[in-house]
């Protein structure tokens, strides 16, 4: 019986690997936030002026940690998902912090966020099985 990883040449265990990291890094943030609202803002040095719209954040985390979780089971069919992770951190990149850099210094929980989400794009990027999403 072939699996879904035989159809393809991919690196299942890398795309677990990074579904694995999602769940525990941007999840556990996620779920943090959401669940401790101003203590956990407080503790990672977030701004806590306003939730409604800062909500959105954590909730789309936590989104992606659950779709990790499938991931895990179907990673080839969920390999978008590290895609979409991977493109949001680029455009908050170059959208935001490319822009404050040029107009002064950065916050740092800015600076935090830099440091997790560096590896991250890179690690998804590597996992992503580009013939697989281009594929017709």
């Amino acid at each position: 019986m072939t699996t879904e990883t035989d159809k393809i040449k991919v690196h299942p265990n890398w795309l677990r690997f990074m579904f694995a990291v999602n769940i525990f890094v941007v999840g556990s943030l996620g779920l943090a936030i959401l669940i401790g609202r101003q203590p956990a803002l407080t503790y990672f040095g977030f701004p806590t002026e306003e939730l409604i719209f800062a909500g959105y954040t954590p909730s789309v985390m936590v989104a992606y940690a659950i779709m990790g979780i499938m991931g895990m089971r179907f990673p080839v069919k969920f390999a978008p998902v590290l895609l979409m992770q991977a493109t949001g951190k680029i455009v908050w990149f170059l959208a935001i912090i490319i822009p404050q850099l040029a107009t002064g210094s950065l916050p740092t929980f800015a600076l935090m966020l830099i440091a997790t989400f560096i590896p991250l794009i890179i690690g998804d990027l590597i996992a992503v099985p580009w013939k697989h999403i281009f594929a017709k």
